[in-house]
């Protein structure tokens, strides 16, 4: 499937709305939106979205639909030829905002449900026109921010696709309004909830005299309110009420005229106090807070620029230059140098930039200082990696960077030497070229792929190939490119950019034999797990933390991340699990926890979840991203723990702790097993006040000695402190 969460919407008379409601439902973690234009001529809506429509991956899918009011059919059409694409799919007008908790992804809020989930009903709730009489200019988000106090009893969805029958499909005729419950679509029993978890199987049956007294019964509105729901901004203006009716009446459009005679009757001051008697900023706020962030540095990120170098001192200080001169926002520079014996280390540093240096490693090594510094101590969120013999030519070069590697999470150099293995695109950001080969280069990786990447694999050794094999498990984890179908296998294709870049004239330090060997360990490497660490063993580990503290400067950051482990054998999928999906490790287990359920000791005003099974579930989404998924109040021995289902045989149990500024509560804690929920054995205790590492760092594995028998897992923080992690993944087999 091309897109796991995507939206069909109808449009008519909306151009003026239709970038804001795009970028919205981009920003709360949709994949695709296939549009159905319904305009009469539709030439204006498709101008405005044209840039959505465009690129290897695409946001919008546009269709015009000429005839008037045919929802039902538009609607069929997308899942006659396009249900097929989709994971799970929804059905909102542009003037529907789904809003769902604070800092949450449509995934995030999916997980909450766990896997048998079939479709979640989410329920409107009217906004009024704030007092305009004709729409003003803005945001819809922030020009109306007043509602109406009940929820409204129709509903809209996300379901998944497999629910839907071919036979009703094919066989729509006019029908059923599909798009506020999937059950007219579908021949089976579904498994069908609100937002609050409950059993809606029969919410439409008794709808019309039920509905409304169930949804706005006291304790129940306020639990939906403060989960999600969708606000129906209906009337942007009281202008709206004659419009409805103006823009056509045919078709579905045929019921309009009833807000055409509420706007004419004496109820309409009445109806216009219920729609405006609340005051509700939330998504006012969230688009505002968006906004903000974009408009910060053009793009809303911190960019991280990291140069290799060795014994070219020359060259790597005019490349420092230029990056000073012509780099329009503002970023952070790290050079690392791989034991250089021409003055290069004294001179950088008199110039005022920060390097990282130590023995002579290789190039993996060397780029795998200046990822782990931009991204552990200086945060970034794009980072670019160059060597010394490439030069930025344009003001402004870093741009195009930021904003392709943003969008795909790894983005490669269009070597003018590789043109011929060029076979699409404009090698811009808006148009990224596609190609069968990369060079080494210059590379950028967002923040977001590195989670679930690692760093270059430091089996390579010292020059060749360790680039290709980046990029491939970048490929493999769903960023920076795409793979063909062609004679019958998968053909990798890389996305790459020229970026302002030109390569200069340099001899390389590296020999034909060790690109031969290399090129062998590519092909070996090929099946191994995802992610690969900084290092390889615990003295690795020591000597390339040490290169790195010895670097930091008096306002950085000091390291607390520090892994307990670091052997070759712990060297598992890290985090390279892509969001949602379970990931096999070397021995083919899965992982057993991955969305099933979990508790905790309790909540707190940072919970995620109402509850404490709700909030606990986050730890068992499968997304391993280092943001705190559960957590508890500040209390004595806090718990969290997972039920497997069955009894298993536990091989590994993986716990990733939070990268964020509270990780380093978490140090000390028990490891614990159990058949029953009730009695518990102790498998591991961690007393060395030691930090655990997560998704940079990587997790606290327990791998034995030997295995254990057990359902339940339970993690006990000691001493008086808060827990929360972010992911707890559980390896074995069923019993």
């Amino acid at each position: 499937m091309k897109y796991r969460y995507a939206v069909a919407a109808c449009a008519r008379w909306e151009t003026p709305y239709i970038v804001e409601w795009l970028n919205y439902y981009r920003a709360i973690g949709f994949g695709h939106v296939f549009l159905y234009c319904n305009d009469d001529d539709p030439a204006e809506l498709y101008e405005r979205v044209l840039p959505f429509t465009q690129g290897p991956q695409p946001f919008v899918t546009f269709r015009h639909h000429p005839h008037q009011g045919e929802q039902p059919q538009m609607y069929g059409h997308f899942l006659e030829h396009h249900l097929h694409e989709c994971e799970w799919i929804g059905f909102f007008d542009i003037d529907e905002f789904l809003r769902l908790p604070a800092g949450e992804k449509i995934a995030d809020f999916a997980g909450r449900f766990g896997g048998t989930l079939d479709c979640i009903l989410f329920n409107w709730i009217f906004f009024g026109p704030n007092g305009h009489k004709t729409p003003p200019a803005g945001p819809v988000l922030t020009n109306y921010t007043r509602r109406s106090e009940n929820l409204h009893p129709f509903t809209k969805y996300i379901a998944k696709s497999s629910i839907f029958s071919r036979h009703r499909i094919a066989n729509l005729a006019g029908g059923d309004a599909f798009w506020h419950t999937p059950q007219p679509m579908c021949e089976a029993p579904i498994k069908i909830v609100n937002v609050l978890g409950e059993d809606m199987q029969d919410y439409y049956a008794g709808f019309e005299n039920d509905a409304s007294p169930f949804v706005n019964q006291w304790d129940r509105k306020s639990r939906i309110l403060a989960t999600a729901f969708v606000h129906h901004y209906a009337f942007r203006s009281e202008e709206s009420f004659w419009e409805r009716s103006r823009r056509g009446l045919k078709g579905r459009f045929a019921g309009q005229t009833i807000w055409r005679e509420m706007a004419e009757s004496e109820r309409f001051p009445a109806f216009l106090k219920d729609v405006n008697a609340v005051l509700d900023m939330g998504l006012a706020e969230f688009w505002t807070e968006n906004l903000e962030q974009t408009l910060r540095n053009d793009t809303g990120l911190k960019l991280g620029i990291s140069i290799t170098t060795l014994n070219r001192r020359d060259m790597v200080l005019a490349l420092v230059e230029k990056i000073r001169v012509l780099t329009r926002v503002e970023f952070d520079l790290v050079v690392c140098d791989d034991g250089s014996a021409d003055g290069t280390i004294p001179a950088l540093q008199a110039a005022g930039v920060t390097v990282i240096g130590g023995t002579p490693r290789g190039i993996a090594w060397n780029k795998n200082r200046g990822l782990y510094y931009l991204l552990n101590v200086r945060k970034c969120d794009v980072i670019i990696l160059m060597d010394d013999d490439i030069i930025p030519v344009a003001a402004g070069w870093e741009a195009e960077w930021m904003e392709s590697t943003w969008r795909y999470g790894h983005m490669n150099y269009a070597l003018p030497a590789f043109q011929s293995s060029l076979v699409a695109g404009a090698a811009t950001a808006a148009d990224p070229g596609l190609s069968s080969m990369v060079p080494g280069t210059a590379f950028a990786v967002s923040r977001v792929a590195l989670a679930q990447m690692g760093y270059l694999d430091l089996r390579f050794g010292r020059y060749g190939h360790e680039h290709s094999d980046f990029s491939f498990r970048a490929l493999r984890a769903g960023f920076g490119g795409l793979k063909v179908r062609e004679g019958g296998w998968d053909a990798p294709y890389f996305y790459v950019i020229t970026g302002g870049l030109e390569v200069l004239p340099a001899a390389t330090s590296g020999t034909q034999e060790e690109l031969a060997a290399n090129f062998r360990l590519l092909n070996e490497l090929a099946n191994e797990p995802i992610y690969r660490h900084a290092w390889l063993s615990d003295e690795m580990r020591n000597e390339f933390l040490g290169e790195i503290e010895e670097a930091l400067g008096p306002m950085d950051t000091p390291l607390r991340l520090k892994n307990h482990f670091a052997s070759w054998r712990d060297q598992r999928n890290a985090a390279g699990v892509f969001p949602g999906e379970p990931a096999p490790t070397p021995g083919g287990m899965m992982n057993l926890a991955l969305r099933k359920s979990a508790t905790q000791s309790s909540i707190s005003e940072w919970s995620t979840g109402p509850t404490p099974a709700r909030d606990a579930a986050g730890a068992v989404n499968g997304r391993a991203d280092g943001r705190r998924k559960f957590h508890t109040a500040f209390e004595h021995n806090p718990w969290w723990q997972v039920d497997l289902g069955g009894f298993a045989t536990i091989h590994e149990i993986h716990i990733y702790n939070t990268i964020e500024p509270t990780a380093d509560r978490f140090t000390n804690f028990i490891l614990a097993i159990s058949i029953d929920g009730d009695s518990w054995a102790e498998i591991a205790r961690k007393e060395d006040g030691v930090v655990v590492g997560g998704t940079v760092d990587g997790p606290f594995v327990w791998n034995g000695p030997g295995t254990v028998w057990g359902r339940f897992v339970r993690i006990t923080a000691l001493g008086q402190t808060y827990l929360h992690l972010d992911q707890v993944e559980v390896y074995g087999t069923t019993a």
